[in-house]
């Protein structure tokens, strides 16, 4: 023993004189850390999944979603058909008197006037109008205006849904996609699909007029797209009133 520590030898330990017992200390536990993510203090956290994304929500297995996506399907469908090869066929008679009018107005040659024997206004201001987007006359452009009623057809389907139920709004829409008439003539230079399209619009928004009426709804709204459809329809065809 040093001499510095001589001093210290007759000191008693302060939990002996007091008499209590020793106790043992135990060693503390160490925090079980499971694999998956964890935070900056190496505590688990809960393992979350995967940010939701837009694929992910189309794929829910819902009927809402799985009707969005048929829908989508269908309209897809409905735009590689009508404006797929559009171009190579030539004019037949009826497609190159209505796109030599139309010619006609988008150079400033001529103005439309009312003929019995080409019907109404309504295609030929459509076609004007996509040569002006197109900028000029080609096949393509001339076909563009009824290849997008022809589409549209098929999209109004969808608000059919209240009046003839989801699945028949859904085969209503696929019978228009395989129709060899109604793919003709959304794809041809004629008065037709605008008529129809016009008399399309004008039945829906008729009948969800009269829907919603009884309902909380917007009746002023389907009325005024009745409206518009009517223009539509006769504006293209005057024997529509039959």
């Amino acid at each position: 023993m040093t001499e510095q520590a001589r001093p210290f030898k007759n000191i008693q330990n302060r939990v002996e004189v007091l008499g209590a017992p020793p106790t043992e200390v135990e060693a503390p536990e160490r925090p079980v850390v499971r694999a998956g993510p964890q935070s900056g203090w190496g505590e688990a956290t809960p393992r979350r999944g995967a940010p939701p994304t837009l694929l992910a929500d189309l794929f829910q297995w819902g009927w809402a979603n799985r009707e969005k996506l048929i829908w989508l399907a269908i309209i897809g469908l409905a735009v590689f058909t009508r404006l797929w090869d559009l171009a190579p066929r030539a004019f037949h008679h009826d497609e190159s008197i209505h796109g030599v009018f139309s010619y006609e107005m988008f150079t400033g040659k001529n103005i439309y006037r009312y003929d019995p024997t080409w019907h109404g206004p309504v295609l030929y201001y459509m076609v004007t109008l996509a040569y002006f987007l197109f900028g000029g006359a080609s096949e393509f452009s001339a076909r563009f205006a009824p290849a997008v009623f022809g589409i549209g057809l098929i999209a109004l389907s969808y608000y059919l849904r209240p009046l003839i139920g989801r699945l028949g709004a859904i085969i209503f829409a696929v019978l228009l996609l395989v129709s060899p008439s109604i793919m003709y003539y959304s794809r041809s230079l004629r008065h037709d699909i605008f008529a129809t399209f016009g008399m399309m619009l004008f039945v829906i928004g008729l009948f969800r007029f009269a829907q919603t009426r009884q309902n909380t709804g917007h009746p002023v709204r389907w009325m005024a797209l009745s409206g518009i459809g009517f223009f539509i329809l006769f504006g293209s065809h005057e024997m529509s009133f039959l």
